[in-house]
């Protein structure tokens, strides 16, 4: 095997996620010519190592789940947690390349800002799981990382516990721990990457959310420790609902809007609200409700109540995104 003439990957102008036992294709946007002749594909753990190319001389353990697409895209099948890292492709005649960042999520998870969450370890601790290591990283490069056990946080500690299982129990979920989470067993070298989602929606309308007129104004967001616009695509869906499940329009009592995949608002008529109106912010992915926040009921004379979080915590297959 060769090693690329650059020795350290920079900053990815990509990141793609895809889930464990899936596919996943790598861009080479820009990059290549006209038969791909001169392109090479070079990959690293994410670790300022030297890049070792995987195309054209693919590495024994690789070679028969990598080919290379028309457009010089690289497309790997059923993709292991051995794939993630960093991805190189580079023309050796014109000198240009690019850089991507490729994650293997054994699933997303989902929690609600002040609720608890446990991210599972399945298959990676061992008996004890005295070899097993806990990191974070809130962008997900991985360089430099944050162990977050044993070696907690003093910030985080108090909230942080391993179970039996060597799954990680967060209580007091906060927007901070939307993140990348890695299990590593250092003895065996195995690892599971995942994601955590955060929603966070107020409890019940402050004095700022209330506007003049007679209005109520409830944002809601989820934080996903990436970039949302990898959410935007069809099973996936934030949105305001009824008790019922069906996505709140517009009408002269209330009205939506959404600023991005993440984010959507509900402002409410004080003055002349539905009778006996009951929505609450819900996360919906892979066809199941994952998530839902506190349900608010609006009654005559801008009387408003709210209810128990209900919640789900969900591993969900993930989508590939640039």
């Amino acid at each position: 095997m060769s090693v690329s003439p650059s020795a350290l990957f920079v900053s990815p102008t990509g990141v793609l996620y895809s889930r464990d036992g899936g596919d996943a294709t790598l861009p080479c946007d820009g990059v290549g010519g006209p038969n791909c002749s001169s392109v090479s594909w070079y990959s690293s753990k994410v670790t300022p190592n030297p890049h070792m190319e995987i195309w054209p001389d693919s590495p024994p353990d690789r070679a028969e789940r990598l080919s290379l697409l028309p457009d010089c895209s690289l497309h790997i099948t059923n993709v292991t947690s051995e794939d993630a890292g960093l991805y190189r492709c580079e023309n050796h005649q014109s000198g240009r390349s690019e850089d991507l960042l490729l994650h293997v999520l054994a699933g997303v998870l989902y929690s609600h800002d002040g609720g608890n969450a446990t991210l599972p370890c399945d298959g990676v601790g061992g008996p004890n799981c005295s070899s097993v290591s806990w990191y974070s990283d809130e962008d997900g490069l991985w360089f430099p990382r944050t162990r977050i056990w044993p070696d907690s946080p003093p910030d985080r500690a108090e909230r942080l516990s391993l179970l039996p299982d060597c799954s990680l129990h967060i209580t007091n979920v906060t927007t901070e721990d939307a993140e990348h989470y890695r299990c590593e067993n250092h003895q065996s070298g195995r690892s599971e990457e995942l994601l955590l989602h955060v929603l966070a929606v107020p409890s019940s309308p402050s004095e700022s959310d209330m506007e003049a007129g007679g209005h109520v104004t409830l944002p809601c967001v989820l934080h996903t420790g990436t970039d949302c616009d990898w959410l935007a695509h069809p099973d996936f869906n934030l949105s305001w609902v009824e008790v019922g499940g069906a996505d709140l329009g517009t009408s002269t009592h209330y009205q939506t809007t959404r600023s991005s995949a993440c984010s959507t608002t509900l402002s409410v008529n004080l003055t002349s609200p539905a009778p006996s109106s009951q929505w609450r912010c819900c996360v919906t992915a892979g066809g199941q409700v994952q998530l839902s926040s506190v349900l608010y009921t609006f009654g005559h004379g801008g009387e408003t109540h709210t209810h128990t979080h209900t919640h789900t915590y969900t591993r969900t297959h993930t989508h590939t995104h640039t």
